[in-house]
């Protein structure tokens, strides 16, 4: 079981190109957005890293794949501001994304953000001057339950290779991590890059060079080691908490090598096949992270015998699936039924007065809000599902509290979080 706290007051695929820049030191992040129907803007930051100043230039295009092929059409649906960007070292800029006319429908809307490193003049430099572009999906989110993404396959031949072709008809975009190979015995392969192989070509090449035997030194030999690298492809919230694994135990190395007794060989010809069997393993804990909006009651009238106030603020809870939490609320008094006290924060000199007020769980303010578990319990639960889930905090100071002396009022709420 794990817990995490949090204190709030009670009064919130890179898919991207590049011409290989490496002196620039143009970055963007997050690399996508997604815009609910209710959000009307999003914002990324362009920070520069480099050694010089970047200037940038930032576009929106409606995206669409049509025959195999992107299509990007220049649109005015989004609208980023600023649209041009001068960074310093080290600065970094917000660039909102606005929506002005794409208003969400039943299907997922597709665009891209296209952000270009402008080549900046540098007289007493010479040679090529190579600049960074960054594509950046950005997703509006259907006002409905739009249909999964629905993708169908084909493997054709054309021009004499094998081409794997993958179609999309649902209502929202996917995302491709992996391809495996399955054979009629049910075997899983990764597909790595390998000699010989024109969707892949690329294979993990480590070069040695053995010295000659020699009539006093023996035979030659080498010896050394490389390094093999990997890592987890991102976006996969999803995955539920256990151990993974997969085994490479079978023959799946090859040794590319010649031979020649009175000097070094022309090209390496000769393949034999060999084994190097290692376990790629990963281990996904239960984790949750957890934020929380300031619930604020705004100006209250002092006067007695007034209408209750009022409000709600949100708590978003990201947990991985399919991890069950709840989360508590404890106001800074230890109450354990969502009874809280705001007192004041000072501004009047001698108020000793104080602000009752009481946490609930739904909006007609039946369902207290509080830290007690198990049977009989006020604390609010869930499931993950590794996104963002948003629960409503519902507040509510009583008409009959409010005389009391004109002041601020504040009290900390501590959000417990167990999975």
């Amino acid at each position: 079981m794990h817990r995490l706290l949090l204190r709030c007051a009670a009064v919130l695929a890179l898919a991207w190109t590049h011409t290989l820049a490496s002196a620039s030191g143009l970055q963007v992040s997050p690399v996508t957005l997604t815009l609910q129907p209710s959000q009307n803007a999003d914002g990324l930051w362009l920070s520069n890293t480099g050694d010089t100043v970047v200037h940038a230039q930032v576009r929106v295009y409606h995206w669409a794949q049509e025959n195999g092929t992107e299509k990007l059409t220049p649109s005015r649906d989004l609208l980023v501001s600023p649209p041009m960007v001068q960074l310093g070292m080290s600065e970094r800029q917000l660039i909102r994304v606005i929506r002005s006319g794409a208003p969400a429908g039943p299907v997922e809307g597709s665009y891209r953000v296209i952000i270009d490193e402008l080549p900046v003049e540098v007289k007493e430099k010479k040679g090529l001057q190579l600049v960074l572009r960054y594509s950046v999906p950005i997703f509006i989110a259907p006002t409905t339950q739009s249909p999964a993404p629905q993708l169908t396959w084909s493997l054709r031949r054309e021009e004499g290779q094998a081409v794997l072709k993958v179609a999309n008809s649902g209502g929202m975009h996917a995302q491709l991590a992996d391809l495996e190979f399955v054979d009629t015995a049910g075997r899983r392969t990764p597909i790595w890059g390998s000699n010989g192989n024109a969707s892949a070509p690329n294979p993990f090449v480590a070069t040695m060079s053995i010295p000659p035997w020699t009539l006093f030194g023996g035979l030659g030999r080498v010896t050394g080691s490389t390094t093999m690298r990997g890592e987890l492809i991102a976006l996969q919230g999803a995955v539920p908490p256990g151990a993974y694994q997969d085994n490479f135990a079978g023959e799946h190395t090859s040794i590319t090598l010649s031979t020649s007794t009175f000097g070094t060989p022309a090209t390496c010809n000769t393949l034999l096949p060999g084994k190097f069997p290692f376990v790629v393993s990963a281990t996904v804990a239960k984790s949750c992270l957890v934020t929380a909006d300031p619930l604020n009651f705004g100006t209250v009238n002092g006067l007695p015998g007034q209408a209750d106030r009022d409000q709600t603020s949100k708590i978003n809870v990201t947990c991985t699936t399919p991890t069950p939490y709840t989360v508590a609320l404890t106001p800074s008094n230890g109450s354990t039924t969502g009874a809280g006290t705001m007192t004041p924060t000072g501004g009047v000199p001698g108020n000793a007065d104080a602000v009752p007020y009481r946490l609930y769980r739904n909006a007609a303010r039946t369902a207290i809000w509080g830290s007690v578990t198990g049977t009989g319990g006020n604390v609010a639960t869930g499931t993950g599902n590794g996104a963002a889930q948003a629960l409503t905090l519902y507040g509510r100071v009583l008409g009959t509290s409010a005389n009391v002396r004109p002041d601020s009022y504040r009290d900390v709420v501590t959000v417990s979080v167990t999975y």
